[in-house]
């Protein structure tokens, strides 16, 4: 019986191996030996699990008998009549899971790999009924949890749909493993990793913002997989609105056409259109809030009548544009918008359009969506597109509960149907009313609060009609008496109406073709800048900087003549200079918005050279960028990520200002007071940041000889630049911090290069030599340990370099190589070069022994020794060497 149950066990997987759809008829097998003789089917069983947990490849036969233990063990503990057998197969199943959990902690990768995977494939087989004993549920529980913060992203991925077994969310709200679920679904380096947990992932209120916000991953097979899940497992009454909102945004205008499609065929289409409201496109605009998220209800409205003109025809039988809402007015421009001959069948006249907007008057958002597809409309009735213009000039435009939107579609509209002329004689005519109506109060000794309100409402509907005339291109007729209205904004103390003022103003100088205006009314936008609001400080630096983007901004009144002859005093500064000056000191505000707007200000003239670039800008700019206090600023940090490697790779003009800001910025974090942000940036991420820019080449797809030479002397010089700040730091008995400071960045530059020629070759070993001896005289013990670990680097980096073996010795030519040797790590194993290629095969295919070595503490001391001596050795040497 012994030897029948073993053939037959192993006969079994090897039958498994070959096809899934033989499992049934195998388990059944399986589970007639098990019957027979449980010690031996338990030791077979295990002999061939163990063959499988050595396999790290994912071949197809081993994981269709990883698929067949789970079959047997966890799904079919029902397959005998008996209830022994059953009471059998179920402690058999709790001591398979007992047996893999103890090999998930094992050194290799394909153990604890293999052992995840059963124990989680075990456990997704098991009926939903199932219940865990608790004495292995606990220690279940801990060795998952500790897989999933695996170094291997295979091990992690393993443990996924287990834990997804285990997690109970619903009923405990702060459920550990649901927690590691969800933070290895938002943090996890795999994508594998993620879009695992996205899968097994239980829908909770506590995880859902973690779904939306994976619409967003990096990967394109992550982002479609999470729109796959929120289409088929989430109810779209379920999400809040703006959750709807931003999965939509996300996905019909992702960069990916295969994203976008599956956004819009499998959750737009299928999952929301068709399975939630049940094909009803009205009620599926009314889950966006098409009044606030106008934008959004259209693109996805237009983009499934587009699709399918059995939708679009269903959607015209809907819509009335005699009694629009605001769900049937968003169908509508979706409708106009996908098909030309859809307005002619609402609006086969002009009269009949404007019948449309009468009927929408008291609802300022339907009649802008009436008013944003009247370019489809058909305007060669005259007499229709009079009323138009009556109905626009007369009855909605001086309407003060038309809000500024439905003002600009109307204005636009305007600007197509008549002249601009028209449009400017309305915005006289409104800004006349204005002031009558000024006149009017003005000898009353007490004016009413509602007075007074209607008055600023007119004001601001006046600089609204205004703005909207200045969005767009022609000549001003009487521009005099517009400026004039729009500086009359700036007395009043509603900040809406002076930021509406504002934003006038410096439309009015940029439409000028020369900087006459914009230096007019400098003083006032630097005034605003200085002393109002935030929301108008934020503005006015805005205008600011688009004045210096189209202007010189130079003050040409004293060009070519004497300024005291002139009586113009020489300190004055220039346009250009004040804004400059205002930008680089709101770079240090209080508000991370206008340090924002300052730094994103002046990356824009910079890059755009529309001032001249100053070290001293850049360094300001590198010491806010590095700033701890900026951490929580992405939009600070993402924009100035993206400037500094463009500005950068631009020239190598550039990259020598970042050689200065280099140093200027070192200077700076090394005077700086302990109690000041500067002195909390870490010099040697800058410092590494930098090098990385001075690295960074103009025409990265067509590298030349010399353009990688001059990007190699570039950072080359700024080595020997630090060397000779720490001999001059050593030689005037600095200040002990600074010489600390340039030695740790020194310790920490990473030499990717040999030098390109002996004289430097020669340089940099002198300068070395001298640092470590100035160094060594000042007794600063870590200081030492810097700069001795940068000569090691240097030696360990030409070791291959014919000049470097003559200036250090060849006595190391038959040792070992120290990068093999040394370890940044204490006891870290490291294997030999010469059995590197064939170790991995070694150990999985022959388990042959291979033998390794350790870096020790004083092997590194000796090689710091060695590598002082080294140094010393260079300069007495390197005088006898000849050039060939």
């Amino acid at each position: 019986m012994t030897d029948a149950v073993t053939a037959e066990v192993r006969a079994c997987f090897q039958d498994g191996q070959r096809s899934f759809a033989s499992h049934k008829r195998i388990v059944q097998r399986l589970s007639v030996a098990f019957a027979r003789d449980r010690k031996i089917f338990w030791k077979e069983f295990i002999r061939a699990v163990n063959r499988v947990l050595v396999i790290y490849a994912r071949t197809a036969a081993v994981e269709r008998v990883v698929q067949l233990i789970a079959t047997f063990a966890g799904g079919h503990s029902t397959a005998t009549s008996s209830d022994e057998r059953q009471s059998g197969l179920e402690n058999f199943c709790s001591a398979l899971i007992a047996y893999l959990l103890e090999r998930t902690s094992a050194t290799s990768k394909a153990v604890r790999f293999r052992s995840c995977q059963l124990v989680s494939t075990v456990l997704t087989s098991l009926p939903d009924n199932a219940e865990i004993n608790e004495q292995l549920y606990e220690p279940l529980v801990e060795k998952l949890m500790s897989r999933a913060k695996d170094k291997v992203p295979t091990v992690r991925a393993a443990t996924i749909s287990g834990l997804g077994r285990l997690q109970n969310p619903i009923e405990d709200a702060e459920d550990e493993v649901a927690s590691q679920l969800v933070f290895m679904m938002s943090y996890d380096s795999s994508p594998a990793v993620r879009k695992a947990a996205l899968s097994f992932t239980m829908i909770s209120t506590c995880s859902v913002a973690a779904f939306v916000r994976r619409c967003h991953d990096v990967r394109e097979d992550v982002r479609k997989t999470a729109l796959r899940i929120l289409a088929n497992r989430v109810h779209p009454q379920s999400l809040p609105i703006a959750s709807r909102v931003e999965i939509l945004r996300a996905g019909l205008h992702d960069r990916s056409s295969a994203v976008r499609k599956t956004c819009l065929e499998v959750l737009l289409r299928d999952g929301w259109l068709r399975d939630a409201c049940g094909g009803d496109l009205i009620r599926m605009i009314s889950y966006l809030d098409p009044e606030i998220y106008s934008n959004v209800a259209i693109d996805a409205a237009r983009l499934l009548v587009t699709a399918s003109e059995e939708l679009l025809m269903k959607a015209v039988g809907q819509i009335n544009p005699k009694e629009l809402t605001a769900e049937t007015a968003v169908l509508l421009r979706a409708c106009v918008a996908s098909s030309d001959f859809i307005a002619e069948t609402f609006f086969p006249s002009t009269l009949t359009f404007v019948e449309a907007l009468k009927c929408t008057e008291t609802t300022s958002f339907m009649q802008k969506q009436l008013l944003d597809i009247a370019g489809s409309v058909d305007m060669t009735d005259e007499v229709g597109r009079q009323e138009l213009e009556r109905f626009l000039l007369e009855d909605l435009i001086p309407n003060i509960d038309a809000g500024s939107e439905c003002l600009r579609s109307a204005v636009s509209v305007l600007r197509r149907s008549s002249s601009i002329d028209t449009v400017e004689r309305m915005a006289l005519n409104a800004i006349e009313g204005v002031k009558l109506s000024e006149e009017e109060h003005e000898d009353e000794a007490n004016i009413a609060n509602e007075e007074s309100l209607k008055q600023t409402e007119a004001k601001l509907r006046a600089l609204e009609v205004v703005e909207a005339l200045l969005s767009h291109k022609g000549e001003l007729s009487d521009r005099q008496q517009i400026q004039m209205a729009v500086l009359n904004g700036f007395t009043s103390s509603n900040s809406v109406l002076r930021a509406s003022a504002l934003q006038c103003l410096s439309v009015l100088c940029l439409r000028e073709k020369e900087d006459d205006e914009a230096l007019r009314f400098l003083p006032l936008f630097v005034q605003v800048c200085g002393n109002d609001t935030a929301e108008l400080r934020l503005m006015a630096m805005k205008c600011m900087v688009d004045f210096l983007m189209a202007f010189r901004m130079e003050d040409r009144s004293s060009e070519g003549e004497n300024p005291e002859e002139n009586g113009n005093d020489s300190t004055t500064p220039s346009g250009k200079a004040l804004i400059l000056s205002l930008l680089l000191d709101n770079l240090l505000h209080s508000d991370s918005e206008m340090r924002t707007v300052a730094a994103e200000g002046l990356a824009r003239l910079l890059f755009c050279a529309r001032i001249e670039a100053e070290p001293e800008i850049l360094s300001k700019l590198l010491l806010l960028f590095f700033n701890p206090a900026t951490e929580d600023d992405d939009l600070h940090r993402q924009s100035m990520s993206v400037f500094f490697p463009a500005f950068a790779a631009r020239s190598q003009t550039n990259r020598s200002l970042f050689e200065e800001a280099l140093i200027l910025t070192l200077n700076a974090i090394s005077s700086a007071p302990s109690v000041s942000p500067i002195a909390s940036v870490d010099p040697v991420e800058m410092s590494l940041y930098t090098f990385y820019l001075l690295e960074l080449n103009d025409q990265p797809l067509k590298r030349t000889v010399d353009s990688e030479t001059s990007s190699d002397s570039q950072s080359e010089r700024m080595i020997l630049r630090l060397l000779n700040k720490v001999i001059d730091l050593c030689e005037t008995i600095g200040d002990s911090d600074a010489l600390h400071m340039y030695c740790r960045v020194l310790g920490n530059i990473k030499l990717k290069q040999t030098v390109g020629t002996l004289s430097e070759l020669e340089s940099f070993m002198s300068l070395t030599s001298k640092a470590v001896g100035y160094v060594g005289s000042m007794g600063d013990s870590k200081s030492i340990t810097f700069i001795r670990k940068f000569a090691m680097q240097l030696r360990i980096q030409h070791r291959d370099n014919q000049s470097a073996r003559v200036l250090f010795g060849d006595d190391e030519e038959d040792g070992e190589s120290e990068d093999d040797s040394y370890s940044g790590k204490e006891n870290a194993e490291v294997v030999p070069r010469s059995t590197r290629a064939r170790s991995t095969t070694a150990l999985v295919d022959h388990n042959e022994n291979v033998t390794f070595h350790t870096g020790t503490h004083e092997h590194k001391k000796s090689m710091l020794n060695e590598v002082g001596e080294g140094v010393e050795r260079a300069s007495a040497r390197g005088r006898v060497l000849r050039s060939g």
